[in-house]
């Protein structure tokens, strides 16, 4: 319900007035300094608003802004200091430097430290002292044992840390340049210098600036001693004040410290608006991502209806900014015929865009090359071409190219091969431009402005959001040509991926907005200084709200807290600064979080929100607070739909198709675990989109060690698995694997990281099933390896292909027995069957299912009166052993007759009954489904 309340004036509006009022304030001389650009939009709005006549304007600039002003250092792109770094470390290490590359993916987290060090002003050359002597004491062994080559480097690098600050320090400030932390601490260590020569500006208004650090409270308060200076603060009572000999609230930490170290005793402003103003506050915990945006769009839409000339004053705020545009596709833009305006000033991150993915992909692609004897990865050829970017310019040849890709049945192509295969198709300009070329750093770039160029003239008019990205990352481009002019040629690939990519990563694409009118969607940084009576506060989690997590740092937390550097909990205290400022004017508010856990731990609201409903909904008595869950069955919300497939001709034409074209175990047991997901996978033949593997997955894991073992195995095909062989093919169980592996990933891929992890887990699963294979396959005849088996059923009028791949199928003795490895875990009971029914129904037996249908399919191709086993071996068990699926039917026609009627029996819900396809109402089954996210489940 809105909350009926007198007209309060906003943070800004006061300061404009504060300007207009004082006499003394000569505009000309006048400086107004922001924590953001965004303040001084509002701000001039107020004072044309509140002048009756033209009136010259006072300079209005971040504080940023002034820091590097009156430091008169030229701030350069962080980039540059990297490789001025680079510089540093050649000097230092010497013939031991590492490649360019290489330092790239350590140098920011040291001007990051460095940063802090100037930021706070801290004793560098005592700090990197004292680092250096923790390492040491970390690595101190009593003189046992002499250090190790890796330790002894180790100390070496934070022995020279202190060196590395000091030279690139010297080496920037003898060109006059600095990153922007260095041009904070020499305005700091020279400002009385600079004040005797002068200064622009007479007087200095500070606006609604929070936290300040050393650097900064050092230059302001020496500049408040030569100049005028204004401080002016938006605070609350509630935060401010500790009236009860409580603690006080952590919104209130660093201004307190500002204002004790600029000695302000009554500063402006202070008001009481948290604890006597009339507030209505809801709190709404909302499955998912999804849930969160489409309510918000739902009380978008009743407060439009309600407010419709008070939108300026409603804003939706995105703690989590990747919900930008799902809430863009949720809210609402038209009422009763009316358009919704809306400025979204977040931006559109570069990072989501496919535009970044296409690039990612490329350097993926030229990466492997190098490490494949320049032969491109044909699986990640396919993933590339089928990019949405590509897809929009050269839809008509792709999907060829793509077939005539997946057709060549080889796992690499060489580049000029490549090149020869698109070009012959008309309108792969596009795609030839990637791969024309040699692929050093300079034709790198090359290649890609001109590639920007080229799809710029070919997108249509109506495609805005993507041409603003392609001009955007040309922009970008061409910024980084001029700036690593000097520096191209000693770059690889690997560095000049991080390079773009980490560009990229800085920017966001403009989308629309008048900033002064209509609904304004934000982010929480942007709303400093600004206000508004209407507020949806979205991913209002703990983790995120505030967002927690440390920061990457060669300073330790302990050293960090001795020279009183930031720490985790001074953002926290920043956060709740800006929590709680935008609340004190605000009347209607909405906090919205979700309630599902993710990767975050997450499912539980702000910490923020506890304390307004513990502590300031206590004491106030004019907040209306409450809370609640909204249910997954609301009306208007997606989340609750059910999705229905009625069998019409369409679907029934589909099915005849499946049936011709052959029904696989895997369909079966889809059918099984949930009908909705066999009808998106085999019916309508949904393909989940390729990505590429930045490591090893589950199923390539699994096809390398098939792979391994049927080239081992189909020697013996025909005879007896000699043991003795084994024992020669193990001694080349680490070239088998390395060839497979090599079918998917370039050879630098398995040498770090996770991939090296699984390549060892590999090695470790085939050594030790060979050492069980030569103990216990005596007497054991190979039958067959990776063999096709398939058989015709007779549906009444419909007949229907069933078929499977045995990996493996032995004799001994008087049995036949059906093999089915996997890599993953497999039990005792997995195997174990009760019933024939249980099988069919139960997807905890879908192994126990899947090699069933392989015996019974290898049993109608050869029918034998030998007994047939089927199995399973678990080839992360320790044992390697086979595990025999077990009916508890001694008598192998009896067996194969009940399996084959329950057969028959599936085969007629899935073909022929017209019951339609529907979710499974277990939604445990849903939690590895590639189609969960079109459930909601």
């Amino acid at each position: 319900m809105s909350v009926s309340m007198e007209k309060q004036q906003k943070f800004l509006e006061k300061v404009a007035d504060f300007l207009l009022k004082d006499s003394s304030l000569n505009f000309q001389e006048t400086v107004v300094v922001f924590p953001n650009h965004r303040s001084s939009v509002f701000l001039k709005k107020y004072l044309q608003q509140k002048s009756d006549h033209n009136l010259w304007l006072p300079e209005m600039m971040t504080i940023d802004d002034l820091m590097v002003e009156l430091s008169e250092l030229t701030v350069i792109n962080p980039l540059l200091v990297d490789l001025e770094l680079y510089k540093v470390h050649q000097n230092i290490a010497l013939s031991e430097a590492r490649s360019i590359d290489d330092f790239l993916g350590w140098s920011t987290l040291m001007v990051n430290d460095f940063s802090d060090v100037d930021y706070y002003l801290a004793d560098a050359g005592k700090l990197f002292s004292d680092l250096t002597d923790i390492k040491a004491l970390e690595k101190w062994n009593l003189g046992i044992e002499p250090l190790t080559l890796i330790q002894k480097n180790y100390l070496e690098f934070f022995r020279s840390l202190g060196e590395y600050y000091t030279q690139l320090n010297n080496n920037l400030l003898s060109g006059k340049k600095a990153y922007k932390a260095m041009a904070y601490r020499f305005l700091a260590e020279n400002i009385e210098e600079k004040i005797s020569l002068g200064l622009n500006w007479k007087r200095f208004v500070f606006v609604g600036i929070n936290a300040l650090t050393p650097s900064e409270i050092t230059v302001v308060k020496k500049l408040s001693e030569m100049y005028h200076v204004d401080y002016l603060i938006d605070a609350d009572r509630f935060y401010f004040y500790n009236e009860k000999g409580n603690p006080s609230h952590e919104a209130s930490e660093f201004l307190k410290k500002a204002l004790s170290n600029l000695k302000i005793d009554t500063p402006q402003w202070i008001e009481d608006n948290l604890l006597s103003g009339e507030k209505d506050i809801e709190v709404k915990g909302v499955p998912k991502q999804m849930g969160q945006v489409h309510f918000a769009g739902r009380k978008l839409y009743e407060w439009i209806t309600e407010k419709s000339d008070n939108l300026q004053n409603t804003a939706v705020v995105l703690a989590d900014e990747s919900l930008l545009m799902p809430l863009l596709s949720s809210v609402p833009v038209q009422i009763a015929g009316k358009p919704v305006p809306y400025n979204v000033t977040l931006g559109y991150p570069l990072t989501e865009s496919a535009l970044y993915k296409l690039i990612y992909l490329w350097f993926d692609l030229l990466i492997n090359q190098q490490t494949s004897e320049g032969k491109f990865q044909v699986k990640k050829l396919i993933i590339f071409i089928k990019n949405p970017v590509l897809q929009i310019v050269s839809s008509e040849v792709s999907g060829v190219i793509e077939d005539e890709l997946r057709s060549i049945n080889s796992t690499f192509i060489d580049a000029d091969t490549l090149l020869q295969l698109i070009s012959k198709h008309e309108k792969s300009e596009h795609l030839i431009l990637f791969f024309q070329s040699d692929f050093k750093a300079k034709n790198v770039f090359d290649i890609l402005i001109g590639v920007m160029q080229k799809l710029q003239e070919s997108i249509e008019d109506d495609q805005k959001l993507l041409r603003n990205q392609l001009m955007l990352t040309f922009s970008i481009l061409k910024n980084l040509s001029v700036v690593l002019y000097e520096s191209i040629s000693e770059l690889g690939l690997q560095a000049l991926k991080k390079i773009i990519l980490r560009e990229m990563q800085k920017q966001k694409v403009n989308l629309k907005g008048e900033p002064l009118s209509g609904i304004q969607v934000m982010g929480l940084l942007e709303t400093r200084n600004l206000d508004f009576e209407n507020l949806i506060i979205l991913s209002a989690n703990e983790g995120i709200l505030p967002r927690t997590g440390f920061q990457d740092s060669f300073i330790p937390f302990d050293l960090k807290r001795s020279y009183r550097l930031p720490l985790p909990n001074n953002k926290s205290a920043v956060y709740s600064y800006h929590v709680f400022r935008l609340l004190q004017r605000a009347r209607n508010i909405v906090f919205v979080y979700n309630t599902e856990p993710d990767k975050l731990g997450g499912g539980e609201p702000s910490r923020f929100i506890l304390q307004l409903e513990h502590e300031l909904a206590k004491v106030n008595p004019k907040i209306n607070f409450s809370k609640g869950i909204i249910p997954l069955n609301l009306d208007h919300s997606i989340l609750a739909s059910e999705i229905t497939i009625e069998r019409n001709q369409d679907v029934k034409e589909k099915l005849n198709y499946l049936a011709q074209t052959g029904i696989s175990p895997s369909a079966i047991n889809s059918f099984i675990n949930c009908p909705l997901q066999f009808y998106l996978s085999y019916v309508l033949r949904v393909k989940i989109p390729d990505q590429p593997e930045t490591a090893v997955e589950s199923d390539t894991f699994g096809s390398v060690i098939h792979g391994v073992l049927q080239g081992i195995y189909k020697q013996f095909l025909g005879q007896n698995i000699n043991p003795e062989i084994l024992k020669e093919e193990r001694k080349n169980i680490e070239t088998y694997l390395n060839e497979q592996f090599l079918k998917y990933y370039g050879q630098s891929e398995l040498k770090s990281g996770k991939n090296k992890l699984i390549y060892r887990v590999a090695l470790e699963y085939l050594l030790r099933y060979l050492d069980s294979e030569i103990r216990n396959v005596q007497n054991r005849k190979l039958l067959g390896v990776e063999v096709d088996v398939s058989h015709q059923l007779q549906l009444g009028s419909k007949v229907i292909r069933f078929k499977g791949k045995i990996d493996r199928i032995d004799q001994f003795n008087n049995t036949i027995q059906i093999i089915d490895y996997k890599t993953g875990r497999v039990d005792p009971k997995d195997v174990n069957i009760k019933s024939m029914d249980e099988i069919f129904t139960d997807v905890k037996f879908s192994k126990a299912l899947q090699v069933s249908c392989y015996a019974w399919l290898y049993n109608k191709k050869y029918p034998s009166e030998n007994d047939l086993q089927s199995g399973l071996i678990s080839l992360r068990s320790s044992k390697s052993e086979v595990f025999n699926v077990s009916f508890g039917e001694p008598n192998i026609k009896s067996w194969v007759q009940q399996f084959e009627e329950a057969i028959y029996q599936l085969l007629n819900l899935i073909f022929e009954d017209e019951k339609p396809f529907m979710q499974t109402h277990d939604d445990t089954h849903c939690r590895y489904c590639d189609f969960k996210n079109i459930c909601n489940r």
